[in-house]
């Protein structure tokens, strides 16, 4: 099964957390799986540096939707419209 809005994006890739999910700035990352699989994929992510949050505790990983993903180069799987 493939997603059908946005491209796969590869296991091993490093990305860049959008700010809305942790509430900080230029959180990165590597995609290490899948959390659900439909249209969209959920993907889950392996922290680089691990997030103290005060109502969680330590985050060592988060999982992300595949179309807010971008890559630490400016890459993104979102599709050509």
């Amino acid at each position: 099964m493939e997603p059908t809005l946005h491209k796969p994006i590869p296991m091993g890739t490093r990305v860049v957390i959008p700010k809305h999910y942790l509430g900080k700035d230029r959180v990165t990352g590597t995609v290490s799986g899948i959390s659900s699989a439909h249209i969209i994929f959920g993907y889950i992510v392996i922290l680089d540096n691990e997030i103290d949050d005060p109502e969680y505790g330590k985050m060592k990983a988060i999982v992300v939707n595949g179309p807010e993903l971008v890559g630490i180069n400016g890459e993104n799987w979102k599709l050509d419209t």
